[in-house]
């Protein structure tokens, strides 16, 4: 079960449905509070010149008074739930008891987007998460990571991709690097 935002779900879509078993099915939730960039990603992103077979078949439901969107196909299950993402959370949970296994936290900058980088947003998904779940961001602020650390995701770093030096792979198992975690709780600037 994946947990992941929008904009990034194509590829990764094309990339594990050549490694899943096809009679295994993939669900790809992704949160959204921006129905234009949900429409324009639906209209523009495109594979091999046609519609993502996913995206055109997406159909539009309401549970809670919170808007989704949802098709399956190909093995894939994909949910686009649009508005806050903490109520977001919520609906996951009415809409499924799985727990998630990876979790690909792509939110804008903790700047832009605070609400998605602190303690209280980590719990939300330590909840939501399967025990050997793992979580992956770019950001590698010293406050994002005491976020991590309080809501008890064990914290490593990793080689980073492109122009990042290092990304941040958090799971639910202990595994943390020590010189790391003593300069995270030193930190006094969480988010």
């Amino acid at each position: 079960m994946f947990l992941k935002w929008v904009s990034g779900l194509v590829m990764e879509q094309r990339y594990y449905l050549k490694k899943i078993n096809s009679n295994k099915t993939v669900n790809f939730f992704s949160l959204e509070n921006d129905i234009n960039l949900v429409n324009w990603v639906i209209q523009n992103i495109k594979i091999n010149n046609e519609i993502n077979p996913q995206f055109s078949e997406l159909k539009r439901y309401q549970l809670d008074n919170i808007e989704y969107l949802h098709c399956e196909k190909n093995n894939i299950n994909l949910y686009i739930i649009l508005g806050d993402a903490l109520e977001s959370i919520k609906l996951i949970r009415k809409l499924t008891k799985i727990k998630f296994n990876f979790i690909f936290q792509d939110a804008f900058s903790p700047k832009n987007n605070p609400q998605f980088w602190d303690k209280r947003w980590f719990n939300h998904l330590n909840e939501i998460s399967s025990d050997n779940a793992i979580l992956g961001t770019y950001s590698c602020s010293k406050g994002v990571l005491r976020s991590l650390v309080q809501a008890k995701w064990y914290i490593a770093s990793s080689i980073g991709y492109g122009k990042k030096r290092s990304i941040t792979i958090a799971n639910k198992i202990n595994n943390n690097d020590p010189e790391l975690y003593k300069n995270i709780l030193r930190s006094i600037n969480p988010i």
